[in-house]
């Protein structure tokens, strides 16, 4: 996995977190993802690009992040679940 850099962009749409089609090897991670204006001093005209970090990774190291994130989502609302049990008294039963 590559370090983050800051890209510009000129897609037409808002890039998207993850890039999976742009390379069949490699998938792009895209954060801090915001709309720019430069002007060209040449012809002093104003257009937009899309500004963000971005690093690089392998497709192994791309299913890695995302089972990483997959499992923290899943320990994220067990979390909340037994917060919320607790708050209302109800026994969720089994070890925690």
């Amino acid at each position: 996995m590559t370090e983050w850099k800051q890209v510009h962009g000129s897609q037409i749409n808002k890039p998207q977190e993850f890039d999976t089609s742009s390379s069949q090897a490699y998938v792009y991670q895209r954060k801090n993802i915001q709309r720019i204006s430069k002007q060209d001093p040449m012809s002093d005209t104003t257009y937009e690009l899309w500004q963000y970090d971005e690093r690089k990774m392998t497709r192994e190291e791309y299913a890695i992040l995302i089972a990483d994130i997959q499992q923290q989502q899943i320990n994220q609302y067990r979390a909340d679940l037994e917060y919320v049990a607790t708050m209302s008294d109800i026994d969720l039963g089994g070890d925690s």
